[in-house]
């Protein structure tokens, strides 16, 4: 299956999923348990939207651990990142505003921890973005360690097709399980 055509499967399969609330309060224990989420300093997180599994109490679960949190923003055609300091600042930023940012070439070395939206992801962390090509251009450059979360709907049971430019992450985080990059 083609990327695009997986991309909108995964994207219908990921509307219908139920009981939401459960799988994102499990996603959220395994997540802030983890040793690269307890060490990390600095974190770069996305802002859920559009049914993907909500990002709010890992916002807030990293500002309560005195972490330095930035949520993605783009700025000059890349990714760029913009500080939380506070919950009330989260939402899904296309561009980012024109102070109080971090541009795409300060961002490369400034994380110890991405988490990086996904719409599908396979057993081996490949990851099935949304398309834009943002995060594989950032996680081609980062040593930051990177985590995606995702519902169980959204494991493939067979290998994502993958370019030469996909970046798997090192950990996918679902609500039953943690896949681990071989």
């Amino acid at each position: 299956m083609d990327k695009h055509t997986s991309r909108q499967h995964y994207l219908k399969l990921r509307g219908n999923i139920t009981d939401r609330h459960s799988k994102d309060s499990s996603i959220l224990q395994s997540l802030t348990t983890l040793p690269q989420f307890l060490s990390a300093q600095k974190v770069l997180c996305y802002a859920s939207i559009g049914g993907e599994v909500s990002t709010h109490k890992v916002f807030e679960a990293a500002l309560t651990g005195a972490k330095e949190v930035w949520q993605p923003a783009i700025i000059d055609d890349l990714l760029g990142a913009v500080q939380v300091t506070s919950i009330d600042m989260i939402q899904y930023l296309k561009s980012a505003p024109t102070t109080a940012h971090l541009s795409p070439k300060a961002i490369i070395d400034y994380f110890d921890l991405i988490i990086a939206p996904l719409v599908a992801a396979d057993a081996k962390c490949n990851r099935l973005g949304r398309g834009g090509g943002y995060y594989d251009k950032l996680l081609s450059l980062t040593n930051a360690f990177t985590i995606g979360l995702a519902y169980d709907e959204q494991i493939s049971k067979t290998p994502l097709t993958q370019e030469s430019h996909d970046i798997p992450l090192d950990i996918i985080v679902s609500p039953t399980q943690i896949y681990r990059k071989p």
